[in-house]
């Protein structure tokens, strides 16, 4: 569940599971499933080494859920899971951490002292123990997937045998799991023969690295960041995009070859693009061929698709999703906005949100959900409205209520809201909303836009543009030659020459 997060993608991975059952890597993650009732999940496994400040949380959880399970791998914890005060007749349920090969986190599987850990939590009055558990990271560190096959084979002949030393002591090993996505995409006829359970998490996205260790084709990783080009440089051969570690993560390739040729992520159509650096909001983009940029199919605008190196870093910079299917997302990929802030592409037959406003919509919605059960109330929704500019009277927000309340309540869903909000938002004359953004760089109201307005508004946007610059942009779109860009210019910069 770490890599996505989600309710949605988590219900999705479990549909087909008689017995719902979920591994996380934080407590706030184990406490957000446990929470959830459709579907309720069964059994939860924290597959991340405690530490004695956590202890309260577990033990809450352990009483909240089906089974709620811990993964051990030293005495320190295990003496204080043994002190814990527990309810009557409620034990601890634990994983003993192995590894092999790694050299991460875990006790060596073919070492002596391991089993007499193991026999010490078996020993354990309120402790059950349930099983080996192997991350099975040396996967990661396989160049093709012979090598990987390799890795599994020898991990799972290793558990087998330290389960098979277990039981021989007398100790019940119920399960064996293990488990890494560059492992279990690589399904080698009864590969996994002896395991009860495998834990891949990463599979549901996929990535850049997974295409490069053999788990994937490109065209199976589902997880991108939709990026535009900020910026020209010809004299560096480079583009800016406004996508940096804050969307991406930091996070280097650790491939040196990939590294070499794409840098910090993987353009979709564009295999001659290399990300070459980040700072927070921006990167720096080149060709990896020694080939000049064509800057000319790269106008500003341009909407650039990066598969991330590292899926679950990357979801991990990010609040939300937006879920698409491929033709949405060619659609999303052919609009090409350029500095004036004009679609290049088709029109479709009918108007859709762009992603600006489904965004300011979202958040009018989790900002005014002051409750934040997933509703507004009609206090609520009136106030988001009126946010967004539309003041609605009351009678009208009651009939609304009553078209789109839940159970003909006054709670309204986000996805009500969106419909609602889509509805007025395009019903509104895209003239009169052009006009009203042409206000807000007249600021002393001469009817036209100068210099000086142009150079005001780049400076309060924060946007570091050369007076050249901003010269060259009035001049681009000064049609009749004054100097400055008139209510019509404006109208037939964003609008297109057909709107005045």
């Amino acid at each position: 569940m770490k890599t996505h997060k989600t309710k949605e993608i988590a219900k999705l991975m479990t549909e087909k599971q008689d017995r719902k059952s979920i591994v996380v890597s934080t407590l706030a993650e184990a406490e957000f499933f446990a929470a959830q009732r459709d579907p309720p999940f069964d059994e939860i496994t924290y597959a991340y080494h405690l530490t004695l400040d956590k202890l309260t949380q577990c033990a809450e959880l352990l009483c909240q859920v089906t089974q709620f399970n811990l993964l051990i791998e030293n005495d320190v914890i295990l003496k204080a899971l043994q002190s814990y005060p527990l309810p009557n007749k409620v034990r601890w349920n634990v994983y003993v951490d192995i590894d092999l090969l790694y050299g991460r986190t875990g006790l060596n599987a073919n070492h002596s002292k391991t089993l007499d850990f193991i026999s010490r939590v078996a020993q354990s009055s309120n402790v059950n123990f349930l099983g080996l558990y192997m991350h099975c990271g040396s996967s990661y560190l396989s160049q093709s997937k012979d090598e990987t096959v390799s890795v599994i084979k020898q991990s799972v002949a290793a558990l087998k045998e330290l389960k098979q030393k277990i039981e021989d002591l007398g100790i019940d090993c119920a399960r064996v799991s293990i488990g890494s996505t560059p492992s279990c995409s690589t399904m080698v006829d009864k590969i996994f023969d002896g395991i009860d359970e495998v834990h891949p998490g990463n599979y549901v996205f996929y990535d850049a690295q997974q295409f490069t260790l053999g788990s994937c084709s490109l065209n199976e990783i589902a997880c991108s960041v939709l990026a535009r080009v900020i910026g020209h440089y010809p004299e560096r051969n480079t583009i800016a995009i406004d996508c940096g570690w804050e969307a991406l993560s930091s996070e280097k390739p650790c491939d040196p070859g990939y590294f070499e040729k794409f840098g910090f992520a993987r353009f979709r159509n564009f295999p001659n693009l290399k990300l070459l650096g980040m700072s927070q909001e921006v990167g720096k983009v080149t060709t990896n061929d020694d080939s000049q940029l064509d800057f000319e199919k790269l106008p500003i605008g341009t909407k650039l698709e990066l598969y991330p190196w590292h899926s679950c870093a990357t979801a991990a910079m990010h609040v939300k999703y937006f879920v698409c299917d491929r033709a949405d997302r060619s659609s999303y990929l052919s609009s090409k906005i350029d500095m004036s802030g004009k679609t290049s592409a088709k029109k479709s037959s009918e108007r859709q949100l762009t992603d600006d406003q489904l965004n300011e919509i979202q958040e009018a919605f989790e900002l005014f959900d002051t409750d934040k059960d997933g509703f507004l109330n009609y206090h609520e929704f009136k106030v988001a409205m009126r946010a967004l500019g539309f003041d609605k009277s009351k009678a009208d927000v009651q009939k609304i209520l009553q078209q789109y309340g839940k159970d003909s309540s006054d709670q309204i869903s986000l996805e009500s809201f969106i419909e609602i909000m889509k509805e007025m938002v395009l019903a509104q004359d895209p003239k009169e909303e052009v006009l009203k953004a042409f206000k807000l760089f007249d600021s002393d109201e001469t009817g036209k836009i100068s210099f000086k307005n142009l150079k005001q508004v780049a400076r309060e946007l924060g946007d570091e543009i050369s007076e050249d610059e901003l010269r060259a942009m009035i001049a681009e779109f000064d049609k009749d030659h004054d100097g400055e860009i008139s209510q019509t210019e404006f109208l037939n910069i964003i609008l297109g020459p057909s709107s005045s």
